[in-house]
């Protein structure tokens, strides 16, 4: 199986595994000045995770828990669904492919991303593969990420860094270059 994911799953599964810190009051700052807010208003700064640090230390000692992080996804995907969040696009986030997720990335995995997602959450919420694909052949791994270039068209330097980070997390990548067919008539 394989789905067209590119910067919704990662991004929602974070949002909704971390969405208490993400809106959690921080002592002695303002960071809600109305209840239409989609984010809190330091979201975007390199501060964001160190305002909140002993909370997203606990919960993700909590999500390495067995099961934990499904857990709490699926809660939050049926009790939260539809409210504003700046990393769950509840449009295209599908909830079969969701369950699909979390039963066949290892946590591991996870827990990087989500690492690497609080580093800069500006600027890592961008560049994720198009695709993931779920192989049920032996020996295939869990899944595998896939960023699909045409011709003419380049990895971005958001891409290439998160390329280079599931290279060094040892996360199953490729990169699949779509040329024309030498074959292909005008005609068509």
């Amino acid at each position: 199986e394989c789905f067209y994911t590119e910067n919704v799953l990662f991004d929602a599964v974070f949002g909704l595994a971390f969405w208490e810190q993400i809106f959690m009051p921080v002592q002695g700052m303002g960071v809600f000045f109305n209840p239409f807010q989609r984010a809190p208003s330091d979201f975007y700064d390199a501060g964001f995770r160190e305002n909140r640090k002993t909370a997203i230390q606990q919960q993700f000692t909590e999500l390495s828990k067995p099961g934990v992080l499904a857990e709490q996804v699926k809660l939050r995907f049926a009790t939260k669904a539809g409210l504003q969040n700046p990393m769950v696009n509840w449009r295209y986030l599908d909830e079969d492919l969701l369950i699909l997720s979390l039963q066949r990335i290892p946590l591991d995995d996870w827990l990087a991303i989500f690492n690497r997602l609080f580093s800069d959450t500006r600027v890592t919420r961008n560049g994720l593969p198009d695709l993931i694909l779920f192989p049920e052949g032996k020996g295939e791994p869990a899944y595998k990420l896939i960023e699909i270039k045409g011709p003419g068209d380049v990895l971005q330097k958001n891409q290439q860094r998160w390329m280079s980070f599931f290279a060094a997390q040892n996360i199953s990548h490729e990169l699949c270059l779509v040329r024309w067919s030498e074959d292909v008539s005008d005609e068509h």
